[in-house]
């Protein structure tokens, strides 16, 4: 891992996105395109009850024909805190730092004003990196976000979705990924009693009640449709539930701590 960056911290907050997401966004610092195309696209997702970790990983392809410099947007959920973001270019890794400062703003892909489109597509709470690296012409950029957040649940059910819709950027829904990829892996104290890819056709589906898993991968299609999964838990069995994360003091951002505590319970339907 080499030179690190500054990139804002993000508070883990219970809560919910309803604002239009998707992958990830390259903005090139010049005018001549506004957005590299995206060639491949892998989710891997991690689901512990109700608390979810996303290790979302993007491949974009400099078609500029032109050394240059870029920006990289993501439209976090509102609810969910990024963990951590690398990235690849010109074989060599690179790691953003996080830190209590004010984030990078948008620079408009060269333009004077930002696409209203673009603020559209990336929602209240985008995560914005400007990369120090050069991107070389016709060269692949590789980025790694993983961030965690706490699924809504409601009367046993429990939802999962990870916008995967390019339609609102016009430039990049014209350009077939090459790759596209979902793994959902949910493990579960409570009894899985059902869970079903909503959005897409699953290549495979397997639950054994304390285990689940989902797979779904595509070639040469359209990103123009968010991943969703659903999943029920037995409504028989209490739940009560707690998490916790505990770091260094090297890698603390802020002072508020070394970390969170998550305690959820879950009561029967019972009239106890």
């Amino acid at each position: 891992i080499h030179p690190m960056k500054n990139l804002c911290t993000f508070v883990f907050t219970l809560g919910i996105s309803a604002s239009l997401l998707a992958n990830g966004v390259i903005i090139p610092d010049s005018a001549s395109i506004k957005y590299l195309p995206l060639i491949s696209s892998k989710v891997d997702v991690s689901v512990d009850g109700q608390v979810a970790i996303t290790k979302t990983t993007q491949i974009f392809l400099n078609t500029t024909g032109d050394s240059m410099k870029a920006q990289y947007a993501f439209p976090m959920p509102l609810g969910a805190s990024a963990l951590s973001l690398f990235y690849k270019t010109n074989s060599q890794w690179y790691e953003a730092k996080f830190s209590a400062t004010e984030q990078d703003s948008l620079s408009g892909g060269g333009e004077t004003t930002v696409d209203y489109e673009l603020l559209t597509y990336l929602g209240e709470n985008p995560l914005i990196y400007s990369m120090d690296q050069t991107i070389h012409a016709d060269s692949t950029l590789m980025v790694e976000l993983v961030y965690v957040e706490l699924l809504e649940y409601k009367l046993g059910r429990v939802n999962y979705t990870y916008p995967n819709d390019y339609n609102i950027i016009a430039d990049s829904i014209d350009r077939l990924i090459d790759q596209q990829s979902l793994h959902f892996r949910l493990l579960s104290d409570r009894t899985i009693t059902d869970i079903t890819l909503l959005s897409h056709t699953a290549d495979s589906n397997t639950n054994n009640g304390r285990e689940a898993n989902v797979y779904f991968s595509m070639s040469e299609g359209k990103a123009n449709q968010d991943y969703t999964v659903q999943y029920m838990l037995s409504q028989e069995e209490l739940g009560l539930y707690s998490y916790s994360t505990f770091f260094p003091d090297s890698l603390i951002p802020d002072p508020y701590g070394n970390g969170f505590f998550l305690f959820v319970a879950e009561p029967d339907p019972s009239e106890n």
